[in-house]
């Protein structure tokens, strides 16, 4: 196996070492979330909405679960696409989420509710890009669709102050989208380095192994000359 494709086979499974607790974030940031639209005046289908993000959580963990029983996880895309997907999900999830904010109800707590999800939605962000940083287009998965459409639901409201904080979201989006792209390069070089070395190590063994060969070839090949004379 290159060094290519054992850098994309440790990608894999250190994506799914970590989604575990990418799971669990998820369920805990949308129930807060869930909490904090309801106190802020959002209607029932919040609870629905956790409801699907609790639901796609465990479709989750049972394909982590069936990764670790495939002997042959390794082999092939299937499982990368797999967890590129999951994150999709996830992060379309949350950014359609944001149809549920409290808009109109500022004496329920309105502003405040979308300030907040703001900061939770850039906390989740960051958490994704953090653990799935080993895996780009995992990172990204979440990232960019949890964020974007609540940009655009902020934006459209018109006003200064959702304007901006339609700005916050768009700059938290590309500053974790670079975070997650650097990361994950680094992921690479480390892994490639590694690589080589474990490699370089393998070589040398074998050098000495051959190099105490042929000395013990040459002490007997002295004693029997002794012995002659």
């Amino acid at each position: 196996m290159g060094i290519a494709s054992q850098i994309r086979t440790a990608r894999l499974c250190a994506v799914y070492e970590r989604l575990p607790v990418t799971v669990a974030i998820t369920v805990v940031g949308g129930a807060a979330a869930a909490a904090m639209l309801a106190a802020g005046g959002a209607s029932s289908a919040v609870w629905a909405w956790l409801g699907v993000v609790v639901a796609l959580a465990a479709a989750r963990m049972i394909g982590w679960a069936a990764f670790r029983c495939d002997p042959m996880r390794v082999s092939g895309g299937w499982w990368m696409a797999l967890a590129v997907g999951g994150a999709l999900a996830s992060g379309l999830l949350w950014g359609m989420g944001s149809a549920l904010l409290p808009v109109g109800h500022p004496a329920a707590g309105g502003v405040i509710g979308q300030v907040v999800l703001v900061l939770l939605l850039g906390a989740m962000s960051a958490g994704a890009a953090t653990v799935h940083a080993v895996h780009v287009p995992t990172a990204l998965a979440f990232i960019v669709p949890a964020g974007l459409p609540l940009a655009v639901h902020l934006a459209l409201l018109g006003d200064r102050r959702h304007t901006i904080m339609a700005a916050m979201v768009l700059l938290i989006t590309a500053v974790l989208s670079m975070v997650a792209r650097r990361s994950g390069r680094a992921f690479g070089e480390t892994v490639g380095l590694q690589i080589a070395l474990a490699e370089r190590g393998t070589v040398l063994d074998e050098t000495n192994l051959r190099l105490r060969a042929e000395i013990d070839d040459h002490r007997a090949t002295g004693e029997i000359l002794r012995q002659a004379q």
